[in-house]
């Protein structure tokens, strides 16, 4: 097993920065809250979403305490881009136990072969 930085999953891409868009669409306001992000298959954003999906179904206290920080926040912020920024630093977090366990248990993204 490697050692994993916090950002070694975006920070040493080296390949074209377009690889992380992706598309966020947000409910009109007054209607219920959430957003849906929208990203390419094959994309290095994809396989983030997907590895911090399937870590956080295989990991019960990881996903616990990942629902009561994110309430916490929703609690404490009600503006979208701070809620954000607040967040980015604890998904690193999140995903550097996502790539060790993805790294100890050999996983990949479903379609990769």
């Amino acid at each position: 097993m490697r050692d994993i930085k916090l950002t070694d999953w975006q920070d040493g891409w080296d390949g074209d920065p377009s690889a992380w868009d992706k598309r966020v669409f947000r409910p009109p306001a007054g209607t219920r809250p959430g957003n849906v992000h929208v990203r390419i298959t094959g994309r290095p954003n994809e396989r983030y979403a997907l590895l911090f999906r399937d870590f956080l179904t295989a990991d019960r206290g990881c996903r616990e305490a990942w629902a009561r920080f994110k309430h916490r926040l929703s609690l404490a912020v009600n503006d979208f881009n701070s809620y954000g920024q607040i967040k980015d630093p604890a998904s690193d977090v999140l995903m550097a136990a996502a790539e060790r366990w993805a790294a100890e248990t050999g996983w990949h993204p479903p379609h990769a072969g």
